[in-house]
Formats: structure tokens, sequence, C-alpha cells
């Protein structure tokens, strides 16, 4: 009695952990899907304007083609963050500036498209790993403590 109540307690957990990893590789496709449609989306739509705070000072004149400058480019404002905070604010303030601009334009498309792919990768790596046979010693040590 007791043996087929086990057997069938087990019979139920391998139905749940089926059903877990189905599930996750669902979601990890949606996301994919979404993700990636979405970055492209952004892509086709996104303005190539590289201006998106407005901090425009000036603009420079290359080929005929005149492209802006940035108020934080600029080295009289890179000299005074360095003069005020010493080169690790100025790090600081270019990591900041970098990180900002990860989510305007093209590069959203990038970051979307990035994050998807990361998200979906866990997902099925979680799947994968819920899907692997439990090891010979965690078998036996269950089987002790049952």
């Amino acid at each position: 009695m007791l043996s087929e109540k086990n057997d069938e307690n087990a019979v139920q957990k391998v139905i749940e952990n089926e059903q877990l990893v189905n599930r996750l590789r669902r979601i990890g496709f949606g996301i994919l899907i979404v993700g990636l449609l979405s970055a492209i989306a952004v892509f086709i739509f996104a303005s190539t304007a590289n201006n998106a705070d407005g901090n425009v000072v000036a603009y420079e004149n290359i080929g005929g083609v005149s492209y802006p400058v940035d108020a934080s480019s600029s080295k009289g404002y890179q000299y005074n963050v360095e003069r005020v905070g010493g080169k690790s604010t100025l790090l600081a303030v270019e990591l900041d500036d970098w990180f900002a601009s990860l989510w305007h334009g093209k590069k959203l498309s990038y970051t979307l498209a990035f994050l998807s792919i990361c998200s979906a990768l866990g997902c099925f790596l979680l799947a994968r790993l819920f899907s692997l046979p439990p090891h010979e010693d965690e078998v036996d040590n269950q089987d002790w403590k049952g």
C-alpha cells in the first residue's frame, strides 16, 4: 500500500515537472518572439538623430555633413567635471551617459534584442535544468530519508 502511494506521488511529481518544463519553454519562446519583434519595430521607426537630450552646444562640419556636438562631449565640460570631482567622477559621468544612451533611438533596439535573448536563454536554461534526471546520490539520499 505504501509503495503504491509513493509510486503515485513520484508519477505526480514527474507530470508536474514536465508541465513546468513546458511552461518555461513557452515563456522563453514568447519572450524571444515579442522581444525581437519589438526590437525590429524600434529599429525601423527609431530616429537616426543622436540628439535625444537636446544638449547640443555646437555643430561640426566634416566632409559637408553637420554633426551635433553634445555638451558632455566637449573638452571644456570634461575638464570642469574632472576639476571638480576628479578622474573617477569623470569616468562615472561617462558611464552614466553611456548607460542613458542605451534607452534612445537605434541603441534601444539593440538593448531590447540583447535583454530578450538573455531572458529567453535563462528560461531555456531553467527548463533544461528541471528536465534533467536527478543524480544517483540524490536518489540514494531520498530513499534514505523516505
